[in-house]
């Protein structure tokens, strides 16, 4: 994330990234800057690296998201919730 947008939050991602560490980056970079309500759609979650990436997050947010898949695991939404 550029230093122009860091810390000015963001109300909408879309992900579809199909390389794990790319992911996992991408969802802890997001959290960093999240201030609860935001929500995260991530494409092709049923790939094994992008679940994993999922799950990884699920952990570093204290499950602190919500989690709805949708039309058989092409895509995930997860809600935030306040830190």
């Amino acid at each position: 994330m550029s230093s122009a947008i860091a810390g000015s939050g963001f109300s909408l991602a879309f992900l579809d990234v199909d390389v794990y560490e790319v992911m996992r980056d991408l969802l802890s970079i997001l959290w960093n800057e999240a201030k609860g309500g935001e929500i995260i759609i991530v494409h092709d979650i049923n790939s094994p690296g992008i679940r994993k990436a999922a799950d990884e997050f699920h952990i570093l947010t204290n499950h602190l998201w919500k989690e709805a898949i949708v039309d058989n695991g092409i895509a995930s939404i997860f809600t935030l919730q306040s830190k």
